[in-house]
């Protein structure tokens, strides 16, 4: 055989030697994986999984009594679990975390708390209110969440506050604010101003008329300066007066006056209607409305949970303004160790606590003495971690949270854990309970006593046309008074052009 012959034949059998060994190895990977996936699932059926939680009421706390296994524990997650175990068919013990924590990495990139376990194996469920975040998702796998909300403020309800405005003049001036009040004054005087000025100086008006003898003098000036201001009362408080103007300028202000008047008072009464069944709410009143008032003031300290995940969200976001916030709280040194200790210190007054929404309701509705203000300041969810490896674990959680979603269980879930069990006889913003304060105006609900009051803006568009008229009152006015002129001159060159004619026809 030749040699270039074998040589060819030498390089295929290489060949068919190196694609033999790549088919064995992947071969060998495959199955490795499969089998992988097959003993993970059968852990997962036959074996019991561990799943560590937090005690956080009302999600997870002990329940009262001698029992034993899972029946130690009563709230929203074990309910959740136990939900989970049917639909996906696992078995579960339930522990809790050692140190209490719901995970924080150290200086050394070990973590803590229920992520911590996790990644240690010494648990395979995390389920807890554990936020989804991209820090924890680096190290754990996160399911979908089963609950969304985001950050509030938690704080000390101050004093409550009765208005004291079933009677007297308070609530007569209730349903406008003061620089409404100051604009319908400003009004009012104007008016009566410019109608003493057209009454004194306007040819064709009651003054000029009897200094003329066109109408009698009976002894009073009806338009003075008291007499303006009378008229101009009672046009407002749709009583009678005895004399109107005579001139157009004062019969077009006449006008204006009496359409400002009715504007005001279908306003007024209005406005009257919505706050008279609030005369006698309790409400009460915060100092602070929102994360930016929490911001831009220093006597009450704020703080969230030392490393978690909301403080996080201030320390690592763009925002200039939760930037001086975690700058503040860094600084304070007003984080804390836990959701606990944060409600101790709102407890005791001066102190605001920064946490997840879910959790500041159901405090806050147990405490009555505590309140939420602000609303959501981002929006966040709630998820069960799991290992990074068990991927067949994270996908029939994640199938099994969808279907509870989409059956309404997990809705039905808050609503028995969080939305059912207040204590006092108000939601935690402070709006009474029941049916009344669902019923209330959505701009008086809150923490504080806003009343449907009427802002300037909204009677600027009545007094902008006022005052539109006001000039044109003015020029009417001096268009009267230089026509009287006018046409007065051409009665005096009248008048000497006869007197010449008769002169001239004496001496003819």
């Amino acid at each position: 055989m030749p040699f270039s012959a074998m040589g060819c034949e030498f390089g295929n059998l290489h060949f068919l030697l190196a694609l033999c060994f790549h088919f064995v190895v992947f071969a060998a990977v495959f199955v490795g994986q499969s089998e992988g996936h097959q003993l993970e699932k059968r852990q997962t059926q036959n074996n019991t999984l561990r799943v560590v939680s937090i005690l956080e009421p009302p999600f997870f706390s002990r329940k009262s009594g001698s029992n034993t296994g899972n029946d130690r524990f009563e709230g929203y997650i074990p309910d959740l679990i136990a939900k989970l175990a049917q639909v996906a068919d696992f078995n579960y013990q339930i522990q809790l975390v050692k140190d209490g924590r719901y995970g924080l990495k150290d200086t050394d990139g070990v973590w803590s708390g229920m992520v911590g376990e996790i990644i240690r194996g010494e648990a395979d469920i995390a389920a807890a209110t554990l936020t989804i975040t991209s820090h924890r998702h680096r190290v754990i796998s996160l399911t979908k969440p089963f609950m969304n909300t985001g950050i509030t403020i938690l704080m000390k309800r101050p004093a409550k506050s009765q208005a004291t405005l079933t009677t007297g003049i308070s609530l007569i001036f209730l349903p406008f604010p003061t620089e409404v009040w100051i604009a319908i004054l400003v009004a009012f005087v104007v008016a009566s101003v410019v109608l003493y000025l057209v009454n004194r100086f306007d040819p064709y008006e009651l003054t000029a008329l009897q200094d003329r003898g066109t109408v009698p003098y009976t002894g009073q000036r009806y338009f003075g300066v008291s007499g303006s201001w009378w008229f101009m009362w009672s046009a407002l408080t749709w009583q009678g007066y005895e004399r109107a103007p005579r001139s157009f300028a004062g019969r077009i202000l006449t006008g204006l006056w009496w359409l400002l008047t009715l504007q005001t008072i279908i306003i007024y009464m209005a406005a009257m209607v919505s706050v008279l069944p609030m005369a006698q709410v309790e409400r009460a009143s915060a100092p602070i409305d929102s994360v930016f008032d929490l911001s831009k003031q220093t006597t009450i300290e704020y703080g969230a949970v030392n490393g978690g995940s909301t403080n996080r969200y201030f320390c690592d976001s763009s925002e200039a303004v939760y930037q001086r916030m975690c700058g503040f709280m860094k600084t304070r040194e007003t984080n804390v160790y836990s959701i606990a200790d944060g409600v101790r210190r709102v407890q005791r007054g001066g102190f605001a606590f920064l946490m997840e929404g879910a959790s500041a309701d159901f405090i806050a509705s147990q405490k009555c003495d505590l309140m939420t203000v602000g609303g959501f300041i981002n929006t966040k969810g709630y998820g069960l971690g799991v290992r990074n490896d068990s991927l067949d674990l994270l996908k029939k959680l994640d199938v099994a949270i969808l279907e509870l979603h989409e059956s309404g269980f997990l809705k039905k879930l808050h609503d028995k854990w969080v939305m059912e069990r207040s204590h006092c006889g108000h939601s935690p913003t402070g709006q009474p309970s029941g049916s009344s304060a669902s019923n209330m105006p959505q701009n008086i609900q809150g923490p504080s006593l806003h009343l449907p009051v009427v802002s300037l803006t909204v009677y600027g568009g009545v007094l902008v046309p006022f005052a539109a008229g006001l000039a044109l009152t003015l020029l009417v006015a001096i268009a009267e008074i230089l026509y009287f002129k006018f046409r007065g001159e051409i009665n005096s060159k009248a008048e000497r052009d006869e007197r010449l004619h008769e002169h001239v026809e004496e001496h003819l």
